[in-house]
Formats: C-alpha cells, structure tokens, sequence
C-alpha cells in the first residue's frame, strides 16, 4: 500500500513538474524537444536550454518515467 501511494505521488509530482511552461516567458528562445513513448503514448519533453545539462536532466526525466511505469505497469509494447 505504500509502495502504491509513494508512486502516486511521484506520478502527481513529475506531472505537475512537466506541466512547467517556460515558455510563458520572455527572451528564452527556441524550444528544444524528445519525444518518448511511455506509458502507452508519446512524452514531450521541451527545454529552453541547448546544453549538456539539459540533455543530461531530460535523460534523468525519462528515466524517471520509465520507473514509475515499471512500477505502476505490467503492459510492455511487443
């Protein structure tokens, strides 16, 4: 039980942290994306940043994704 509510809260985390929109902003340039399937549909990941950094922490986002869905997931694509 509380493996399945500590996952619940990450996913109502990692959604509200994605649902970040910098572009709302000024002066921050061209939008870079990946784009992933998880979860049984396609995840968008855009960053304002063109850099390692960025690269690295879109990694860990999908990572982190990918987690969660082998925790709250037994459907695999074939």
């Amino acid at each position: 039980m509380i493996r399945i509510l500590w996952a619940r809260g990450a996913v109502i985390a990692l959604a509200l942290l994605l649902n970040l929109h910098p572009s709302r902003l000024g002066g921050q340039g061209v939008p870079i994306e990946w784009r992933q399937v998880h979860l049984g549909l396609e995840v968008t990941i855009r960053t304002w940043a063109d850099s390692v950094q960025a690269g690295i922490a879109v990694d860990s986002a999908f990572a982190t994704i990918a987690r969660l869905e082998s925790i709250l997931s037994d459907w695999r694509a074939t």
